[in-house]
């Protein structure tokens, strides 16, 4: 028997702002014995709580993600250009559960919240985004939840300094937080 079963793949995590949820895993056809429901459902864990950051412009497989045991930043694998100013679309996305593990229901995510602050060398900082929402909307396992101040947050570098990320999900339920941090620093005024 063939069934549906569900591998993490990064390059999957992006979706467009055009009003469809993309998963953050995609389905992938594997041969199984015969299964019984009990077997297809995993019973929600915090483990399951994901944070994914990313380039909204970038195509390839680089992004930055925290979860209960694990954090790796946008940085450690996006390249930037130097010796020019730019502008980095960045793209925050929060989960709670996957398909084949729902969170119980009913259920109401806890807040989230995200802060971009960008220092110029030899000056103060500057904050780009500083929002929270205490209740974001949560539309069905697997999809990304909708905050009130939205997912991609536009970032216009054109001097020397030192962006810093950092985004938090706290799930209510179990107690949980989830941080995400995250900082590069930018050369673009070169001789």
């Amino acid at each position: 028997m063939f069934t549906n079963e569900f591998i993490k793949n990064g390059t999957t995590a992006a979706s467009a702002d055009d009003g469809k949820q993309a998963p953050f895993f995609k389905p992938a056809i594997q041969r199984q014995e015969e299964a019984t429901p009990q077997q297809l459902n995993k019973p929600w864990s915090k483990e399951l709580l994901t944070i994914i950051v990313y380039d909204d412009d970038y195509k390839g497989n680089c992004f930055g993600s925290a979860t209960p045991g694990d954090s790796s930043g946008l940085s450690t694998c996006m390249k930037w250009p130097s010796c020019r100013s730019f502008s980095i679309p960045l793209r925050v996305e929060f989960f709670v559960d996957r398909i084949s593990s729902p969170h119980a229901q009913p259920f109401q995510p806890g807040p989230v919240s995200i802060d971009i602050t960008f220092t110029p060398t030899g000056k103060p900082a500057n904050v780009l985004y500083n929002s929270t929402d205490t209740q974001p909307v949560y539309k069905g396992p697997n999809l990304v939840l909708e905050p009130s101040f939205g997912k991609v947050f536009p970032v216009n570098i054109d001097t020397d300094g030192q962006l810093n990320v950092i985004a938090i999900l706290h799930d209510a339920d179990s107690g949980q937080d989830v941080i995400y941090r995250d900082s590069a620093r930018f050369v673009i005024l070169c001789s």
